[in-house]
C-alpha cells in the first residue's frame, strides 16, 4: 500500500459522545452495514474512556484540508449526518460556513483581480443563491445545490444526472447555469496561473503524481520485484483535471480560515470538540450567545475573507434507539465485530446450543430452529475467530473449538415443542415462540369486514359452517397445543378463493415458520417431513389419486399426538406435533370420506366470485395488512370455545354426503340397485352376475380402469354377509335370496 511522506501538519481534539448512545447506535438498521463496524469501534472506544474519544487528524500532503488519520474508525467528521446528530445534538452545537467554496472564491477574486468584472455569475449565484436554486422547480434544493460545486470542480450537467438519478424530466435547467460554468473555467485557469496559489496546487498534484506511480508499479510487480521490461511510469505525461486543482486551493483555504476559527474559540472558552472541514463542532457548554457574531466579525477583520460567514447548522433529526430490535438470528458481521471471548460467547449463545439428546447442535432464529450434526457444526462456524492468547504464532485462533470445549456452554438434555398451556421441564428446550402477529399493536378499529364477507363465500353461505371455520381457526390460536382431529376441505373451481382461507389468511398471523404450504402430499407426508413447531399444514390442490394411496398415513397426520423426527444426520427422536390441515380441491373425491367418518369437515364453496379482481384486490390488501390482521387475530382469541366440539359439531354438508357416497363400497351398492331394480328372484351364475355388475358399473359412470376382475368380484362377492353360494357341476352358483326377502 502506498505511504506517503508524514505531513507537517497536525491536530488533535477530543470528542465526547453520547454514552447513552454509543450503547446502541450502531445496531440501528438505518446504519449501513459499510457504517456499522466503524460506527461500533468509535462507541467501543468511548465507553471504553468513559465517554470521550481522541481523534487525531493530519493533513494528505503539504497542504489542504485535515483527514481523520485512523480510517478504521469513525469520527465526528466523517460520520453518517444522523449517526452523528444521535451521538452529539443533546450536548454540541455544529458551527459551519455558509456557502463554503463558492465564497471563499469570491473573497479570492474580490482580493486579487477587484471589480468583479470577471465574475458577474459567481457573484450572482453567492448573493443570490436562493433564488438561483428554485429556478430549478425542484422539491429537493439541496440536489439542485450539488450542481455547483460539482461543475466548479470539473463536472457538468450530466455527471450531476448521474450521481443522482436525474433525468431532464425532473428539473427546470435555467440559462445560468450555461453561462456559470464557462465562467468557473475562465477562473480556474486564471487562479492556477496566479503565483499566490501555484505551491498548493503543484503540491496536490505531486502528491496524486506518487501515487499514480506507486500504484503503476505495484500492478507490474512480480515476486517484490519490478522487472526490467516493465512500462516506465511517464511522469511527463501525468496529469489531474484543472477542477481538482481548484478543489486543492479552496480546501487549502477553508482550513486555514477553520485554524483560526478554532484558535478563537478555544481563546473565549469555547471547547472544539471535532474538525469537520467546513466548520467544527463545541460543546454547547461554555458557548456564549454572541460567540458566532463576534467569530464572524474576527474572520472577516483578517485576509482569509470579508464574506466567510459562520452559523449554528441544525443537526439532522437523531435516530430513534427505540427501533433498535433485538436481532431475531444469527448475524456474522454483528459477532465479527465483538472482541473478547465472553462477549462473543454471549452473543453465540443467543442463538445456538448444544443438545444430548438427539446429539447435535442446534442454531435458533427468531421463529425456527436448525439441528446440526456434530460433525457439520465446526464445518459451518470454521471462520469464526478470536484473538489468540498471549505467546500463539498466530493473531486469532478458533471461536468454535473454544466454545465446543467450554464446560459452560449452554447446553439442554432433549428438545420439545410445548406451547400453552403445556409446562416445560427445567432441562429440555422450549421451541415454540409466539405468534409473530401478537407485535403489532391493536387497532380495535381496524376494518375486518371483507375476511368475515369471504368466509360467507367459503362456506357457501351457510351460517353453521361458517361458525365451524372461525371455531377451528380460533381454538388453533387459542389452544395450539390441542389438536382438532378434524381437517378441513375446501372444494371449488380455480380462482373462487377457496385457498384464501388457509395460505393467505393465516400467514401474518402464524407466521411462515408455523404453517406449510405445498402442493405435495409426500411434502406432508415424507420420512423427513419435519412437522416440529407447525400448526397448520395447507395442501393445495388435493388429489385423490394420492390421498387414497395414503389414506392411512393420512389420517394418522390428522391425529397423531406425537411423531418420530427424522433429520439427515441425526439421530431419530419423538417430539410432540400439533399441525392441522386445511386441504383446496377442484375434484369431488379428492379424499376418501366413508360412512362415519370423524376426520373431515368438507364443503363446497361458492363459485360467483370466480377471477372477480375487484372483489379479491382489496381483500388481499387486507390480508396483507398488519393492522387488519392483528383485529382478525383479537377476534379468534376472544371467540368463546367452552361448549364447542371440533368432531360433535360438525355441519353436516352436501359434499360430505356427496363424498360419502361415491366412496361407498361398490358391492354394497350393487346389492342396493339389485334390490330396487327386483334382480334377486333366482339363482344366478358367476358369469351371469359378473355380467350385470359391469352393466351397473357403466351406468353408473365409474371409471372403467377400477372394474374388478370377475375372479375377484367372484371371490369378494361370495363372502358378503347376504350372499349365499353353491358349486354346481361346472360353475358357481350364487343365491340372492336374502337381498330379495330384504326387499
Amino acid at each position: 500500500m502506498y505511504m506517503y511522506k508524514m505531513p507537517a501538519k497536525t491536530l488533535t481534539l477530543v470528542e465526547y459522545p453520547s454514552l447513552q448512545a454509543c450503547k446502541s447506535v450502531w445496531k440501528h438498521p438505518k446504519v449501513s452495514d459499510e457504517d456499522r463496524c466503524r460506527v461500533k469501534t468509535y462507541c467501543d472506544r468511548a465507553i471504553e474512556n468513559g465517554g470521550s474519544v481522541s481523534v487525531d487528524y493530519n493533513t494528505k500532503y503539504e497542504c489542504g484540508r485535515y483527514y481523520v488519520t485512523d480510517a478504521s474508525m469513525h469520527s465526528a467528521c466523517p460520520m453518517p449526518g444522523v449517526v452523528r446528530a444521535t451521538l452529539f445534538s443533546d450536548t454540541e452545537h455544529d458551527v459551519d460556513i455558509v456557502n463554503c467554496h463558492p465564497n471563499i472564491l469570491l473573497d479570492i477574486m474580490e482580493k486579487h483581480y477587484p471589480g468583479g468584472a470577471l465574475y458577474p455569475h459567481l457573484t450572482r449565484y453567492v448573493e443570490n443563491r436562493d433564488e438561483i436554486l428554485a429556478s430549478f422547480q425542484m422539491k429537493d434544493k439541496g440536489v439542485a445545490k450539488a450542481l455547483f460545486p460539482i461543475i466548479m470542480y470539473g463536472g457538468s450537467v450530466r455527471t450531476w444526472e448521474k450521481e443522482f438519478e436525474l433525468t431532464p424530466k425532473d428539473y427546470t435547467l435555467p440559462p445560468f447555469v450555461v453561462e456559470f460554468e464557462a465562467e468557473i473555467k475562465m477562473l480556474t485557469t486564471i487562479i492556477l496561473n496566479n503565483p499566490a496559489f501555484k505551491s498548493v496546487w503543484q503540491s496536490f498534484w505531486r502528491y496524486k503524481r506518487d501515487i499514480a506511480k506507486e500504484e503503476h508499479e505495484s500492478k507490474h510487480m512480480k515476486k517484490g520485484k519490478l522487472p526490467k521490461n516493465a512500462p516506465v511510469f511517464d511522469v511527463d505525461d501525468f496529469d489531474i483535471h484543472e477542477g481538482k486543482k481548484l478543489s486543492a486551493v479552496l480546501q487549502d483555504h477553508e482550513r486555514l480560515i477553520l485554524e483560526e476559527a478554532m484558535k478563537f474559540a478555544q481563546e473565549r472558552g469555547v471547547c472544539v470538540t471535532s474538525y469537520c472541514y467546513d466548520g467544527f463542532q463545541a460543546l454547547k457548554q461554555d458557548f456564549p450567545p454572541a460567540f458566532i457574531d463576534d467569530l464572524n466579525a474576527h474572520i472577516q477583520s483578517t485576509d482569509l475573507g470579508c464574506r466567510i460567514e459562520f452559523i449554528i447548522k441544525p443537526f439532522k433529526t437523531p435516530l430513534d434507539l427505540g427501533d433498535i430490535k433485538e436481532s431475531e438470528r444469527f448475524d456474522m458481521r454483528e459477532f465479527e465485530m465483538i472482541d473478547e471471548y465472553s462477549a462473543k460467547k454471549a452473543y453465540f449463545e443467543k442463538f445456538h446450543f448444544k443438545c444430548i439428546e438427539p446429539p447435535c447442535y442446534v442454531r435458533v432464529n427468531k421463529h425456527s430452529q436448525q439441528l446440526l450434526t456434530l460433525n457439520a457444526f465446526p464445518k459451518v462456524y470454521n471462520n469464526l475467530t478470536i484473538p489468540s492468547p498471549p505467546g500463539c504464532i498466530f493473531p486469532r485462533t478458533s471461536f468454535t473449538g473454544r466454545w465446543m470445549e467450554d464446560p459452560e456452554m449452554r447446553t439442554y438434555d432433549n428438545m420439545d415443542v410445548l406451547p400453552p398451556p403445556l409446562s416445560c421441564p427445567e432441562y429440555t428446550f422450549n421451541s415454540w415462540v409466539d405468534f409473530p402477529i401478537t407485535e403489532v399493536p391493536l387497532d380495535p378499529t381496524a376494518d375486518t369486514s371483507r375476511i368475515y364477507k369471504h368466509l360467507d363465500y367459503t362456506s357457501n353461505h351457510n351460517p353453521l359452517v361458517k361458525e365451524y371455520l372461525l371455531n377451528w381457526f380460533a381454538q388453533m390460536v387459542q389452544f395450539p397445543a390441542h389438536k382438532s382431529l378434524v381437517a378441513i376441505l375446501l372444494q371449488g373451481e380455480q380462482g373462487a378463493g377457496k385457498s384464501v382461507v388457509g395460505e393467505k389468511l393465516m400467514e401474518k398471523i402464524l407466521g411462515l415458520d408455523k404453517m406449510m404450504i405445498t402442493s405435495r402430499l409426500d411434502h406432508v407426508l415424507g420420512k423427513f417431513s419435519d412437522s416440529r413447531g407447525r400448526i397448520l399444514t395447507v395442501m393445495n390442490e388435493m388429489s385423490g389419486k394420492d390421498s387414497f394411496a395414503s389414506e392411512q398415513l393420512l389420517l394418522d397426520h390428522i391425529t397423531a399426538e406425537r411423531v418420530m423426527c427424522e433429520n439427515k444426520g441425526i439421530q431419530s427422536f419423538q417430539t410432540k406435533v400439533y399441525d392441522r390441515l386445511i386441504a383446496s380441491t377442484n375434484s369431488l373425491n379428492s379424499v376418501k370420506i366413508e360412512k362415519g367418518d370423524r376426520r373431515w369437515m368438507a364443503v363446497s364453496v361458492d363459485n360467483s366470485i370466480k377471477n372477480n379482481k375487484e372483489y379479491f384486490d382489496p381483500l388481499y390488501k387486507d390480508l396483507a395488512d398488519e393492522v387488519v390482521m392483528r383485529k382478525f387475530f383479537e377476534d379468534l382469541m376472544t371467540r368463546d370455545l367452552s361448549q364447542w366440539n371440533p368432531i360433535k359439531d360438525r355441519p353436516v354438508t352436501e359434499l360430505s354426503e356427496d363424498m360419502k357416497e361415491l366412496n361407498a363400497d361398490p358391492l354394497d351398492l350393487f346389492e342396493d340397485y339389485l334390490r330396487k331394480n327386483q334382480l334377486a328372484n333366482e339363482e344366478q351364475t358367476g358369469a351371469e352376475l359378473y355380467a350385470m355388475f359391469k352393466e351397473w358399473w357403466k351406468q353408473e359412470g365409474r371409471n372403467s380402469d377400477h372394474l374388478m376382475t370377475r375372479t375377484k368380484f367372484g371371490t369378494v362377492f361370495k363372502r358378503r354377509p347376504n350372499v349365499m353360494c353353491k358349486k354346481g357341476s361346472s360353475c358357481m352358483w350364487y343365491s340372492l335370496a336374502s337381498i330379495q326377502n330384504e326387499a
